[in-house]
C-alpha cells in the first residue's frame, strides 16, 4: 500500500535511504536523515511517498514542485538542530566541509523546475515492481499539482538509469557533480484527452420483465411493446378482471 508519509514512517525511510543509496547525505548519518525528512513535512511543495506493508517500509519516493533552494528550505526548518548536527559532523570530518560546499552549488538548487529527488527500495524487496509503483504514484502526485513535467538526476554508474530510461524518462544531458558524471532525465506527464473519455452512445438492449415481451429503447429513451403486445393486453385485461376490476 503507497500513501504519503507520516512522523512515524521516518526512522525506517532514514534507514533505507542510507543502506540503499549513495552520496553525501547518507554519510551525513541517521540523525540528520531523520531531521531532513521531518522537515520535509512542513515544505508544502515537496512529498514522500511510502510503500507500507504490516507496518514495514519496502520502499519510498521523494519529490518536490521546485528544486530551487530546497536545502535552504529544509535547514530553515531547524536551523539549530542541523547546525549541532553540522558541527558535530564536521569536527570528525574536516575534509568534508569542501564538499559539503560543492553540494550546496548543485546545478538543480538553482533550477526552478520540478523533480523527483529520490527513490530507493530495500534490497530485499528490489526487482517486484515496487519501485515501478512508486514512480507511478509520483506521476500521480505530481499530476494532482499541476506539473506536467518533472526532472529526475541519476550518477551515470548506478543501474538506476535503465530503470528510468526503460519506465519513459528521456535523457536530456550529462554534467560533473563532485567528480562524478550525473544524468539529467526528463519525463513528460501525458493527460488523457477528456473527450476521450466520454463514453460510447448507449445500444438498444433488452430489460428483463414480467411480460417477456416488453423492450426498452435505451437510444430513445421510451418504452415500446414488442409485436406481441395485443396478446399481452388480453393477458393483462384478463387478470384485472379477475380480481374485480373494469377496464
Amino acid at each position: 500500500m503507497i500513501r504519503k508519509l507520516s512522523i512515524t514512517d521516518i526512522p525506517q525511510v532514514a534507514r533505507i535511504h542510507k543502506q540503499e543509496l549513495s552520496g553525501f547525505l547518507p554519510e551525513l548519518g541517521l540523525q540528520f536523515l531523520e531531521n531532513f525528512y521531518k522537515a520535509s513535512l512542513d515544505i508544502p511543495e515537496m512529498f514522500t511517498l511510502v510503500e507500507k506493508k504490516n507496518e514495514q517500509i519496502l520502499g519510498f519516493v521523494s519529490g518536490i514542485e521546485s528544486a530551487k533552494g530546497l536545502y535552504k528550505k529544509v535547514i530553515f526548518k531547524n536551523p539549530i538542530g542541523f547546525a549541532i548536527l553540522f558541527l558535530r559532523y564536521f569536527v570528525t570530518h574536516p575534509e568534508k566541509i569542501v564538499k559539503m560546499v560543492k553540494i550546496l552549488s548543485y546545478p538543480g538548487f538553482a533550477d526552478d523546475s520540478p523533480e523527483l529527488l529520490t527513490i530507493a527500495v530495500k534490497k530485499d524487496y528490489q526487482k517486484r515492481g515496487i519501485g515501478k509503483n512508486l514512480f507511478q504514484k509520483t506521476v500521480e502526485e505530481f499530476t494532482k499539482r499541476k506539473i506536467k513535467k518533472f526532472k529526475i538526476s541519476v550518477y551515470d554508474k548506478l543501474p538506476a538509469n535503465g530503470f528510468y530510461k526503460k519506465i519513459g524518462c528521456k535523457f536530456v544531458n550529462s554534467f560533473e557533480f563532485l567528480g562524478e558524471k550525473m544524468n539529467y532525465y526528463s519525463y513528460e506527464i501525458k493527460i488523457l484527452n477528456p473527450k476521450s473519455q466520454v463514453p460510447n452512445k448507449l445500444t438498444p438492449r433488452v430489460i428483463p420483465s414480467t411480460f417477456d415481451e416488453l423492450s426498452v429503447n435505451s437510444v430513445e429513451g421510451s418504452l415500446s411493446l414488442s409485436k406481441n403486445d395485443s396478446r399481452i393486453r388480453e393477458r393483462s385485461l384478463h387478470a384485472l378482471r379477475l380480481v374485480g376490476m373494469t377496464v
